[in-house]
């Protein structure tokens, strides 16, 4: 290979791509970029029709989704939740102060089962 020659690496789609050449890895092209620009000039009145929806739509649904779609955006999506435990064992016990109560167990149960000695309470 020649000094003025590029080395070939990799097969991008069936063609040999040049080390350093083309659109950095994550970077948008530039098509993306101006949809993205157009679009976000639209997001103060897609905002405002959420609004309106959430509060004016006539079904319980749309009003929902409209709801929500304005928390996502404000304060990011909900996390699903994840049971926690150690190999079928129950994690260590609450702090103090704390009530844990069992899936499938009212409140009221809990408090009937803790005041026979049958509960913890952490």
């Amino acid at each position: 290979m020649s000094a003025n020659t590029s080395k070939k690496v990799g097969n991008s789609g069936g063609k040999l791509s040049r080390a350093g050449m083309g659109r950095p890895k994550g970077a948008v092209n530039k098509a993306t970029a101006e949809v993205r620009s157009l679009a976000q000039e639209h997001g103060p009145d897609a905002i405002e029709v959420l609004v309106y929806l959430m509060h004016k739509a006539q079904s319980e649904r749309s009003r929902i989704a409209a709801a929500t779609e304005l928390l996502d955006r404000a304060y990011g999506k909900s996390v699903a939740a994840v049971d926690h435990t150690s190999g079928g064992k129950p994690l260590p016990t609450a702090p103090a102060g704390v009530l844990v109560v069992p899936a499938g167990m009212s409140v009221e149960d809990w408090e009937k089962l803790a005041a026979q000695g049958g509960g913890s309470h952490g």
